[in-house]
């Protein structure tokens, strides 16, 4: 074989080897074109990051030292969300092998404060959605009572009972007055065969006898009638309202983020429950067997009125404990309950302040 021969087919080798090492090159940028675009159409284009302030962990190595890093989100006012406030230990400090630096960052949604929106007049559902909206971001807590329930349990009202009106006792039916006849007149007789007012039928060829039962017989009044049982209407059920009616705090309070916002479905004044109460007989302040006593009560979460729950000018010390009933509030707040004792017939003065819970 001459030597232009032998170069011919190097060359040919050479151009074969290129052409696969080119179509191999070709083939992995299409298969990784393909890989990539796959993953782009399988993640939405509006999917976003979100993280989870807590607590995470890892390691990374620092030259040969194993370390820890911790992450813990804190919140603040001062840093934005996701930015780090600080480090523990701080800079320049020296670790040992798998010791743990702790990083905190912050996760200001907690404190941005926002403004309670109104939802009254809205279904509990509407004002979910009103409130959990994100430039709003706060939570339902109360939901009282539910909506459209049935709450004749809560308002409890008199059932009337058919009465009667009662007959004083000795008192005889009345007797129909009739008119009598004028002095020197007749009375005309009835026509044979008619009836007189008595029942009777006339004839004018009778004589009563002594025992006939119509020779002795007066005129009878008929019975009074009876009166009727006077029925009360029926009980109507009462059902709480489906749109909100009240809630708590108010429409334009500035809350923080993520706090919660009470919703009521009936006339608050109407469903407040009270708690019972009781009051010692103060014989450290008092001399005498006898006291007055004032006590008001003042619900916190409200509009801070107080409410005379107890007034009584002379109560003796056998009285005691005594007993009284305060106001509570639906939203879980306390209610201030404010004791004012005197001697009788003196000024009362603040014996106790006390705050009570449900």
């Amino acid at each position: 074989m001459s030597s232009k021969t032998k170069i011919v087919v190097l060359r040919m080798k050479e151009i074969i080897y290129t052409a696969i090492f080119v179509g191999l090159g070709i083939l992995l940028i299409l298969l990784l074109l393909v890989m990539f675009r796959s993953g782009k159409e399988s993640t939405p284009a509006s999917a976003k990051a979100q993280y989870i302030p807590g607590i995470y962990t890892s390691s990374i190595t620092l030259g040969t030292q194993e370390i820890n890093v911790e992450y813990k989100a804190l919140n603040s006012s001062k840093y934005e969300d996701g930015k780090i406030i600080r480090t523990s230990p701080g800079p320049g400090s020296i670790l040992e092998k798998n010791d743990t630096i702790t990083i905190y960052y912050s996760s200001g949604e907690l404190y941005k404060k926002v403004t309670v929106p109104r939802v009254i007049g809205m279904t509990l559902e509407e004002a979910v959605k009103e409130l959990g909206k994100a430039n709003v971001n706060l939570n339902v807590g109360i939901v009282y009572p539910s909506p459209s329930a049935l709450i004749d349990e809560i308002l409890i009202t008199p059932t009337l009972t058919p009465t009667q009106s009662p007959t004083p006792a000795g008192s005889s039916t009345p007797v129909p007055e009739t008119e009598s006849p004028a002095p020197g007149t007749e009375t005309p007789a009835p026509a044979p065969g008619t009836a007189s007012p008595d029942g009777a039928t006339f004839d004018p060829g009778h004589t009563p006898s002594g025992d006939d039962p119509t020779a002795t017989s007066l005129p009878t009044a008929s019975p009074a009638p009876t009166a009727s049982p006077t029925l009360s209407p029926s009980p109507t059920h009462i059902y709480a309202s489906d749109t909100v009616v009240a809630q708590y705090p108010a429409p334009g309070t500035e809350l923080m983020a993520n706090e919660t916002v009470n919703l009521f479905f009936y006339d608050v004044d109407k469903i407040t429950p009270r708690k019972k109460m009781y009051l010692e007989f103060p014989s450290d302040q008092i001399t005498g067997n006898a006291c007055s006593v004032r006590i008001e009560a003042v619900m916190t979460d409200g509009n801070q009125t107080a409410e005379v729950v107890h007034l009584a000018p002379n109560v003796s010390a056998d009285q005691f404990p005594l007993e009284y009933e305060i106001p509570m509030s639906l939203n879980q707040a306390p209610t201030k309950v404010y004791i004012y004792i005197g001697e009788v017939g003196g000024d009362t003065k603040l014996y106790k302040a006390i705050n009570v819970y449900e």
